[in-house]
């Protein structure tokens, strides 16, 4: 009795499948639980050598295997699609539910004799499995068709938007990059042009220093009392 109501009762754990938000929490650890067994050999070999070189001295033992094994990092990808993971997973819990007995063990035995009676002795066909299946004809179908193309058109515009968002936002940022490099080289001309005119400016100066100095040594107002100094 105890290890049917333990199973039983860990069977409830398919309840949290049809919530919107645990649902899909419950494909990731499905998924990712054989990849953290690899994950964690390379954490705990990466943990022990960084707490053996950094932190060789720390005598608390929970600070050393808090250090050693980190926390591995989570996946994002389930959670972009979780609409329609919960969709697919409320429906198969649901259609799990509808096919199953509805005794919990170990009572489900008496659902599994009323079954074998049903179905080998009496011969009478199940009638659950028609339950999800939908026989649509006509002007049904048309419509269904046609709801089927407009939701079609719809993903398929919605796809494309995204790609234009993405292209657009690359050109954003390579608009940005392109802006900068023409201010730097703007500012780059400008510096060149700075350049030029002290340039400019110092030969003027130059030669109107020459002039003086051949004016002042043709004149004979002032006698020179030492040779005019050379360039170095």
């Amino acid at each position: 009795m105890a290890v049917d109501y333990m199973v039983f009762t860990l069977r409830l754990i398919h309840i949290f499948a049809i919530h919107k938000q645990l649902g899909p929490k419950i494909i990731i650890m499905k998924d990712v639980f054989f990849f953290l067994f690899f994950l964690a050999v390379w954490l705990m070999a990466y943990g022990v050598a960084n707490q053996a070189l950094l932190y060789s001295y720390d005598p608390r033992p929970g600070w050393i295997f808090r250090r050693v094994f980190y926390r591995p990092y989570t996946f994002s990808k389930v959670q972009e699609h979780s609409d329609t993971y919960w969709k697919f997973q409320r429906y198969n819990l649901i259609a799990e539910y509808h096919s199953r007995p509805c005794l919990a063990p170990p009572f489900i035995i008496l659902s599994h004799l009323h079954l074998f009676i049903k179905r080998h002795i009496r011969r009478i066909p199940s009638v659950k499995i028609k339950h999800f299946v939908l026989d649509i004809r006509g002007r049904q179908a048309s419509r269904l068709n046609t709801w089927e193309a407009i939701q079609k058109e719809n993903i398929l515009s919605a796809q494309n938007k995204r790609e234009r968002e993405k292209d657009s936002e690359r050109l954003k940022r390579t608009s940005v990059k392109v802006d900068s490099v023409l201010k730097q080289m703007a500012e780059i001309r400008d510096h060149g042009r700075r350049l030029k005119m002290l340039e400019t400016e110092l030969e003027y100066c130059s030669s109107a220093l020459s002039w003086m100095v051949q004016a002042l040594s043709q004149s004979n107002l002032i006698k020179p009392t030492c040779p005019p100094p050379a360039l170095r």
